[in-house]
């Protein structure tokens, strides 16, 4: 299992390619947010394959899902292509609840 590790976080993905974009597009701006919800969503869902159901971690996984059918629409609305989902890849193994929680 795994978890996200800020310091392994691809640097033209999600919030922080938003960060270390000069100027963003709106297509850029939703690819953004989609890549920032698929991380956010990857974390608590590592968290709950780790753990196992945990109510407050399994209310905030389903919240980023919800985030992600918000965005969805908007890229189907003004033809941006969806982008890949690679949440995983900045991922890293954890041992504990509370290391994980130290950066969710």
């Amino acid at each position: 299992m795994y978890y996200s590790n800020p310091l392994r976080q691809i640097d033209n993905y999600g919030a922080t390619g938003a960060l270390n974009a000069s100027t963003l597009t709106l297509p850029q701006m939703l690819t953004y947010a989609l890549q920032d919800e698929y991380l956010a969503q990857a974390r608590y869902n590592n968290i709950l394959e780790t753990f196992g159901y945990i109510r407050p971690f399994a209310q905030i996984r389903d919240a980023e899902l919800r985030h992600i059918n918000a965005l969805l629409p908007l890229f189907y609305r003004y033809q941006i292509p969806l982008p890949e989902d690679i949440s995983y890849t900045s991922l890293l193994l954890r041992k504990t609840l509370k290391q994980h929680t130290l950066l969710v």
